[in-house]
């Protein structure tokens, strides 16, 4: 098999479908984190941790370079869930340079609310930087025109899918 190399070379970023592509200047998307729970009985001989079905609070962090007024009213208000969607261009490269058939765009919906803000920075002549700690309530992956999520994750609806099966069959 050839080596591939992918990489995103663009990103546009909308927040409450307001375009904010080029103010974001990092997204930590969290990490899907399972609580685990440890198995030993007697005559086993050591000790298993598996993955519960609960899945940990996913924390995430927004910087931006700058925020519009519209979008920071908004996203301020801690007791909304707010939309952010990601178009993310993946090249992917092999051998041959470019793969334009294998290169795609990955398509990252997250529902989030605002745990705490700071991180502001006011110097002359520098663009009014934030820091916003978020909590992610869903996440929804996918390849744009592809029908089934890469991952799909709604904590208020009880949805946990990747690739389309429920990883915890009801």
């Amino acid at each position: 098999m050839a080596r591939k190399t992918g990489q995103i070379t663009q990103a546009d970023c909308y927040i409450n479908e307001v375009d904010v592509c080029g103010r974001v200047t990092e997204l930590d998307m969290g990490e899907i984190a399972h609580t685990e729970v440890e198995h030993k009985t007697l005559g086993q001989i050591g000790v298993l941790k598996l993955p519960g079905r609960p899945v940990e609070a996913i924390e995430g962090k927004i910087s931006f370079e700058w925020l519009d007024e519209e979008v920071s009213r908004s996203i301020l208000n801690p007791t909304k869930t707010h939309k952010l969607q990601i178009h993310s261009y993946v090249d992917i490269f092999d051998a041959d340079g470019l793969n334009s058939d294998q290169s795609h765009t990955l398509i990252t919906h997250i529902g989030f609310q605002t745990m705490k803000t700071g991180g502001r920075t006011a110097k002359l002549g520098e663009n009014l930087a934030q820091e916003h700690d978020i909590s992610i309530t869903s996440y929804k992956q996918s390849v744009y025109g592809g029908e089934t999520p890469i991952i799909e994750f709604d904590a208020w609806n009880n949805i946990y899918r990747v690739n389309g099966e429920d990883v915890w069959p009801k």
